[in-house]
């Protein structure tokens, strides 16, 4: 059985091998997510102390959950990491009818860092950001109203999956601008993976979830004006069919399906102390039903 929820608990007296997998940094988003710190503390400690596995989205939030896993038990064999992953594409867009636009697709809200994209729009760049506005103070709101005025800046809310599938078929490029936050170092955006299978090339913030990667298909901007320098020369290269391939077979070894093989390989496989992490969920290469998984060399 699998637990993937901050307050679900382990039932009692059923048997079978039970996975806690850890989304999020549930405890330190506890009030963004809108739970109980204490709660959420509660359930996780007593799922830990009854769990077989225990997994992560990203190799930060591992390294934080061993330290409560060995306060509630001792024993316990180390945090595996069990990245996020993209739904598979059949599909295949023409890099010749990518436009020279800069898309943001997901919530728009504190966890973007709006200097990066205040500095996108500087250059001059057109920017279109999908998804719905979901701030919660007013220093965020009011920056994100200017940015979205700006005239180089188009805002077109939440939009059905088609719709978003038909913009990132014809971006020139797609962004992860998340701000350097503990919530954030402990996530895997699902956006990066989601642009490397359509095509699109991908700027990204520097984030521990983009190193575990270890790509050269995700350009990193350290600081606001590399960001931008990136993203221009991004969609400026946003034509290269060569480069547009690279990205897809990519993202087709990371799918949601090469993950359920990765968490079947955990189940399946002796439980273990040594504290040691698959070196496929580490990130390195290895053979998943006859494809490479992990960083293309």
């Amino acid at each position: 059985m699998l637990t993937s929820f901050p307050l679900a608990i382990f039932p009692r007296g059923v048997a079978g091998t039970r996975v806690l997998y850890v989304t999020d940094d549930w405890l330190g988003g506890s009030r963004q997510l809108g739970f109980s710190f204490t709660a959420v503390r509660t359930t996780m400690t007593r799922n830990m102390q009854m769990a077989d596995i225990v997994a992560a989205v990203s190799p930060v939030l591992a390294a934080t959950l061993d330290a409560m896993v060995g306060g509630a038990r001792p024993d316990a064999p180390r945090t595996r990491v069990l990245a996020n992953g993209c739904p598979r594409q059949d599909r295949t867009g023409s890099p010749a009818h990518r436009a020279a636009t800069a898309g943001v697709v997901g919530q728009l809200n504190e966890r973007l860092d709006l200097d990066a994209l205040e500095a996108v729009r500087d250059t001059g760049v057109e920017m279109t950001l999908i998804g719905p506005r979901v701030e919660a103070t007013r220093v965020c709101r009011v920056r994100l109203d200017a940015l979205l005025r700006s005239s180089n800046v188009t805002w077109s809310g939440r939009l059905p999956p088609s719709q978003v599938a038909w913009h990132l078929d014809r971006l020139g490029a797609g962004l992860t601008p998340y701000a350097d936050t503990p919530f954030n170092r402990a996530s895997f955006p699902l956006k990066t993976l989601e642009y490397l299978a359509s095509g699109l090339g991908v700027v990204s913030t520097d984030l521990p979830s983009v190193r575990w990667l270890a790509s050269d298909l995700v350009a990193v901007g350290r600081d606001p004006s590399t960001f931008a320098d990136l993203v221009t020369k991004a969609v400026a290269n946003r034509h290269d069919g060569h480069q547009e391939q690279r990205r897809r077979n990519f993202a087709a070894r990371h799918t949601w399906e090469a993950r359920a093989s990765e968490l079947m390989e955990m189940i399946e496989a002796p439980a273990t102390n040594s504290g040691i992490i698959p070196r496929r969920l580490s990130g390195h290469p290895k053979k998943i039903g006859g494809r490479r998984d992990g960083p293309e060399a």
